[in-house]
């Protein structure tokens, strides 16, 4: 990762709220601060939602240098852990398995969200909170951001992804309140765990979040 820390602008967003929180990148140097650098390298996924505009609680996950599919889980507020669990995880949960090259991360969840706020009023939508998931996908090798745009009905209205490494808009969905495919996405139960899992435990934050993604980008693969 270049750095961890970027020095950024803030701009005020009238419709979002007004205390920043801490960004993912925060936290990752935070951990890797707390439980040191080996451990931060094999990061798989950090992960955050109902963020105004950043996540009040982000969730790192962590693959086992020696159990491929044990999974550390650890959940980041203001930069320290504040809960954490290790499970073994199962392969129609579809977890990250890739670490991402810290070197290779250079936009962070604040620059963003700066690109989805620009990238949705381009296009008329308007949205209240965003989920954020960082991640490799599944096929790739390049770290990507997907966020997830909701309105102020608790209800998708967009899905954006960027490159992590250079900021590049990779590709983005809108779903518009009244159509056919709002009805679909918000229809589906993975969509309403993921919008309501910061009420819950920490227990099945991932699956849940993977599910959705799954679905998304098979969605917007057959476009």
């Amino acid at each position: 990762m270049k750095t961890l820390i970027h020095s950024m602008a803030f701009f005020a967003i009238a419709t979002l709220s007004a205390q920043a929180q801490n960004s993912a990148f925060d936290n990752l140097e935070a951990f890797g601060n707390s439980r040191g650098k080996a451990l931060l390298k094999r990061t798989v996924a950090i992960t955050g939602a109902m963020g105004q505009h950043q996540p009040a609680q982000w969730l790192l996950l962590s693959k086992d240098v020696n159990v491929s599919n044990l999974v550390h889980e650890y959940a980041m507020k203001k930069g320290k852990v504040v809960a954490e669990r290790h499970f073994t995880s199962t392969p129609e949960q579809r977890m990250p398995t890739k670490a991402m090259p810290l070197d290779r991360l250079n936009i962070d969840s604040e620059a963003a969200f700066q690109t989805a706020n620009r990238t949705a009023a381009k296009s008329h939508i308007g949205f209240d909170s965003i989920n954020y998931l960082l991640r490799i996908q599944p096929n790739g090798s390049t770290p990507v951001w997907t966020l997830t745009l909701i309105d102020q009905q608790k209800k998708i209205v967009g899905v954006i992804f960027i490159s992590a490494s250079s900021g590049k808009l990779l590709s983005k969905k809108w779903y518009h309140p009244g159509t056919v495919e709002y009805t679909e996405i918000n229809s589906r139960s993975a969509a309403d765990e993921l919008k309501n899992i910061w009420n819950k435990s920490i227990n099945s934050v991932s699956k849940g979040i993977k599910k959705l993604d799954k679905k998304i980008g098979e969605k917007l693969n057959k476009k």
